[in-house]
Parts: structure tokens; C-alpha cells; sequence
């Protein structure tokens, strides 16, 4: 009797002590694994506006399918490389390891992050080829924030906040762009730079071409809407919803008109 009550002695309800460790560690292995089946999906598919990657519903699912199947495949090869290769106690701390590294990635959010117009991620600072020979670039220490969109085959530098590149545009100089929209072909100059916030905080307004007048967009923050070919110099300053039509060619100082029509 002495001899159970020694060997209990300093492990609660007579369990060894290293069955607590296993338990908490089981217990965060699966609520990784069924907390990121549960939430894999919904990210994906969500809007850009919202955080996620706007995929369409049956490329997340494949993907979702493709997780799925490698949790248990990958067991696999891990029970070998322990068993032939590096042993259990290596396989245990290298495992954890990465298990840790991969939910501090998920729970730590960074703006370097974005997205491109086909679907693909990459990191910032990063030449980017895709499908059909398309490529975006992505000069070293760009500062890209929010939800930006990159189209095929621009070029962008300086710093970028929630803003939508179609194809073929430049902004591969330093400057802020913030809450904007920029048609192919166009072309903004080095040190460029757009207001996205009135000084008072009040509701922006925009150009309408349908009732040829200024329009209330409910937006606090809105930047500049540039049409397909359009240019600007050096050091353009746009102010806060700035509309520029097709094919136009801004230069000089001082801020130009909220409204520049097509030429």
C-alpha cells in the first residue's frame, strides 16, 4: 500500500505525469486541425474587402479536399523518417516545432500579404509569373497594405492601401496610392501621390458621369479613379476623390481639378 501511495506520490489520480502533456497536446493538435477545416473554406471564399482571397467556391473546396487528404498521408512519411532516421524523441520536438511556427503565422497578421489578379499570393518584394506568360512585378520594399489587386502585368513600388491595378499599369516609384482604382495603361510618375481622407473626416464625393456631377458615395475614404491610358507627371498630388477620365495627361504643381475629363 505504501509503495502505490509512493509511486502516486506528485501525480494527480496516480497518472504519470508526462499523460497531462500528451493530453494539452493532443487536445491543440486536433482543435488545429478541425478549427482550420472549419475556417479554411470560409476564408478563401470571402471577399477581398472582408480579408479573404475571393477564390471561387470549387478551388477552395479542392484545396480543402487536398489539406484533408494530406493529414493522413503525411503520417506516413513521418512515422518512417522517425523510425529509420532521426528517432522520437527528434521527430516529437521537430514536429511541435512546426506545429507552433504554423499557428503563429496564422494568428499574427501582417500587410505583406496580398492578392493577384489570377488567383495567386505572393509575398511582397517579388516577381510573379503566371499562367500564359503573364508576370506582375513587385519592386523590393514595396509597402503593400489591405486588399490590393495587381493585374497582369504591372509594375508597383512606394506604398500601396486597398487599391485595384488593372493590366499593364506602372507605379513602380515610391508614393502613396490609398483606396484607388488604376485602368490599364496608365501610368503615375515618381513620387506620386494621393489624399484618401479629407482633413474635416467628411463623406467624399465623386465625379458621376451619368448626372455630369459631383455624387456622394458614402465613403469616408476614397482616393483616385484613374481611366485606361491615362498619365501624370513627377510629383503629381491628387486630392481626396479625384476622378480622372481615359486617355488623359496630367503634369505641373499644385493639385490639378477633382474632375480632369478625357481629352
Amino acid at each position: 500500500m505504501d509503495k502505490i501511495a509512493q509511486t502516486a506520490h506528485g501525480q494527480p489520480s496516480g497518472h504519470p505525469k508526462g499523460l497531462y502533456y500528451l493530453s494539452f497536446t493532443e487536445m491543440w493538435e486536433r482543435f488545429s486541425y478541425y478549427g482550420m477545416r472549419a475556417l479554411l473554406v470560409l476564408f478563401l471564399v470571402s471577399a477581398l474587402g472582408l480579408g479573404g482571397w475571393d477564390w471561387p467556391r470549387s478551388q477552395a473546396l479542392a484545396l480543402y479536399g487536398t489539406y484533408t487528404a494530406l493529414v493522413y498521408i503525411t503520417p506516413i512519411l513521418g512515422g518512417y523518417i522517425a523510425d529509420k532516421i532521426i528517432g522520437y524523441r527528434k521527430a516529437v520536438i521537430i514536429g511541435a516545432l512546426i506545429m507552433t511556427l504554423g499557428h503563429i503565422s496564422m494568428a499574427i497578421e501582417v500587410g505583406h500579404i496580398f492578392y493577384f489578379g489570377d488567383k495567386y499570393s505572393k509575398p511582397m518584394g517579388a516577381s510573379v509569373d503566371l499562367p500564359g506568360g503573364k508576370k506582375e512585378f513587385v519592386k523590393m520594399g514595396a509597402k503593400i497594405y489591405g486588399a490590393t489587386t495587381i493585374g497582369p502585368y504591372s509594375k508597383v513600388g512606394g506604398e500601396v492601401n486597398n487599391s485595384v491595378f488593372f493590366g499593364n499599369s506602372n507605379k513602380a516609384h515610391d508614393g502613396f496610392l490609398g483606396n484607388s482604382v488604376i485602368g490599364e495603361w496608365c501610368n503615375l510618375g515618381a513620387v506620386t501621390n494621393n489624399s484618401n481622407l479629407k482633413n474635416n473626416y467628411a463623406e467624399v464625393r465623386l465625379w458621376s458621369y451619368e448626372t455630369e456631377n459631383f455624387a456622394k458615395t458614402g465613403l469616408q475614404f476614397c482616393g483616385l479613379m484613374m481611366g485606361d491610358h491615362s498619365k501624370c507627371g513627377i510629383n503629381t498630388m491628387f486630392n481626396t476623390g479625384t476622378v480622372v477620365g481615359v486617355s488623359a495627361n496630367i503634369f505641373g504643381s499644385g493639385f490639378p481639378r477633382n474632375f480632369v475629363p478625357r481629352i
